[in-house]
């Protein structure tokens, strides 16, 4: 976790016309986002869930008196750091597969994808465009996923300004389970094994376990969120549409067997 010193803590201040600086701190160059307290929690707790499911991310510190969250910036790091944006506009499964396979640990990284995208899908996350999220890439071309800016999680899928993107076949897909033919389009394209990974993930985060973890961030902070109800019962909600679908694509493929 970022540390910040006193010194730290007098450099971030707020610019009149942009919520997020670039300040170079005691650690190195940071990114300083001066949100409201939900976006704080939401990406706190973004930092959180994949830290869990083994996805790297920045390193955030959080400055209750000004509330501000501090994050390292990736490209310092993380070795080879870029965008991917920087490699392609990727609007497809096919685009995103093509990144991939210039990396020569290429089935492991779309392990990895696949995790990201449906821990965005399970949470909410209506903002993992291909400036959210990028690759390291060490000297034998291995490469490993770095996801940024989870400011958006938690969002409710019946009511949000705008849904989740996840690439599909051919096009980007815009998932809402307020739309149960989107989630099958979805859950229908699956291979096995990404069924087999969202039914691990379905029991790994059940809405008592991810209600500790969000209790954990407040204890680590030291600080009471006052959104955090609000955003579980959002979850609670997305949970159960999300398994309920998920269990009748399960009944529907095997009657097709």
């Amino acid at each position: 976790m970022l540390k910040l010193t006193e010194e730290d803590k007098l450099k971030l201040v707020p610019d009149q016309w942009d919520r997020i600086i670039k300040v170079d701190l005691s650690s190195g160059p940071c990114y300083a986002k001066f949100s409201g307290n939900t976006g704080v929690f939401r990406e706190l707790f973004g930092k959180k869930i994949f830290d869990i499911v083994g996805i790297a991310s920045a390193d955030y510190a959080f400055y209750k008196e000004k509330n501000c969250i501090v994050s390292t910036d990736l490209a310092k790091k993380y070795e080879n750091f870029k965008q991917a944006t920087e490699y392609a506009d990727i609007y497809n499964l096919g685009e995103l597969h093509n990144v991939a396979k210039k990396f020569n640990n290429y089935d492991e990284l779309c392990i990895q994808i696949n995790i990201m995208h449906f821990m965005d899908i399970l949470f909410g996350n209506s903002d993992r465009h291909s400036d959210n999220y990028g690759f390291s890439v060490d000297k034998n071309n291995n490469a490993r996923l770095v996801v940024l800016d989870n400011e958006l999680m938690l969002e409710d899928f019946y009511h949000a300004s705008r849904p989740v993107a996840f690439p599909s076949k051919s096009h980007l897909a815009f998932v809402s389970y307020s739309h149960e033919c989107e989630f099958n389009f979805f859950i229908n394209n699956l291979s096995d094994n990404q069924r087999e990974l969202i039914h691990y993930y379905l029991q790994k985060f059940t809405p008592k376990n991810v209600y500790m973890i969000m209790n954990s961030i407040e204890k680590e902070n030291n600080c009471k969120f006052k959104e955090k109800r609000k955003l579980f019962y959002k979850y609670v909600k997305n949970y159960i549409s999300i398994y309920k679908l998920y269990i009748s694509s399960q009944q529907t493929k095997k009657e097709l067997k």
